[in-house]
């Protein structure tokens, strides 16, 4: 008999932070993700990730609906399993509002059982032309200093126009919640040892990103930015017509390599930065174990036999 596993993942902020634009980002990435009945001042979506159902809740930011969602938590803010919050760093006017909802959150049952590794603020419309800007540096350090002052928390800086920072922060949100995360870094590291690789990306055909390992945290900087040259030339080529399913390119002190796999009807990529010439050949001999284990995984964790 199948299980399915899944997990609520609540959108939250001041209206106008961008937590809309933000999953409109999403729903044009992730063909799978797709509106379910919403309730009145929150918007649902359900998206299907390994094997995993979740459902992310959008809710409004007007005064309107925040009043009604703190006076009636039981109603709307129970059993969430990963808390995302917005604020918008183009708009510190509205800096003393946003911190105090998110104060007023936190005097909640609901809210207060939420594990604090998977409480994250996301700040917001850091777009790139100005994300450098030091009066921006001032302002990221103004709101991390207000917002620690309440409860600690993972920080994103994050823009639509920024597509990289989209994907990479929900790709850091999804490993807050998986329950299969430890078994599957253990397995990308036996693959890395095994392919001679000083770090290694597992994602799915969205690239978002299921797993990274890195052998330190040099390595693990040089794999990132690899990776992202590699999303780079596929969007590229993909846009004329012709997706690569292998890729090859120089990086500090060795090369990278990304190949398409897949198992039965589901598709991965995996990218290994590597300074060992032999790890080209390695990756291709090992991918049926590495797309075989990765099955055997969803199976041992989503599916249990009467």
């Amino acid at each position: 008999m199948s299980t399915n596993e899944s997990s609520k993942i609540a959108l939250l902020g001041l209206a106008a932070a961008g937590k809309t634009s933000y999953l409109e980002v999403l729903q044009q990435e992730f063909r799978a993700l797709y509106d379910i009945k919403a309730t009145i001042g929150v918007d649902r979506n359900k998206i299907r990730i390994l094997g995993s159902d979740l459902y992310i809740y959008d809710y409004g930011g007007q005064q309107l609906y925040r009043e009604d969602y703190l006076k009636n938590p039981s109603k709307y803010l129970s059993q969430i399993d990963l808390m995302l919050y917005f604020v918008d760093v183009q708009d510190m006017e509205n800096l003393d509002n946003s911190v105090e909802y998110y104060k007023n959150l936190f005097k909640l049952p609901e809210i207060q059982t939420i594990d604090p590794e998977k409480i994250i603020i996301f700040i917001h419309k850091m777009d790139p032309e100005i994300k450098s800007d030091p009066r921006i540096r001032s302002r990221v350090k103004k709101i991390k200093e207000n917002f620690n002052a309440i409860k600690k928390a993972q920080y994103y800086e994050t823009s639509i126009n920024d597509y990289w920072s989209i994907i990479f922060s929900f790709s850091g949100a999804f490993r807050k919640i998986r329950k299969i995360a430890e078994v599957l870094n253990k397995i990308l590291k036996e693959f890395s040892r095994a392919t001679f690789s000083s770090g290694v990306v597992l994602v799915d055909t969205n690239f978002l990103i299921l797993d990274i390992h890195a052998s330190n945290e040099e390595n693990l900087k040089i794999t990132d930015e690899g990776f992202q040259q590699f999303v780079g030339i596929w969007a590229k080529q993909a846009a004329e017509g012709n997706p690569p399913e292998k890729l090859q390119t120089e990086l500090k002190g060795g090369k990278g390599y990304f190949q398409k796999f897949k198992y039965e009807d589901e598709e991965y990529y995996i990218m290994a930065y590597s300074r060992n010439p032999r790890t080209e050949k390695l990756i291709l001999e090992k991918l049926p174990e590495l797309a075989n284990r990765i099955f055997e995984i969803l199976m041992g964790f989503y599916f249990d036999e009467d």
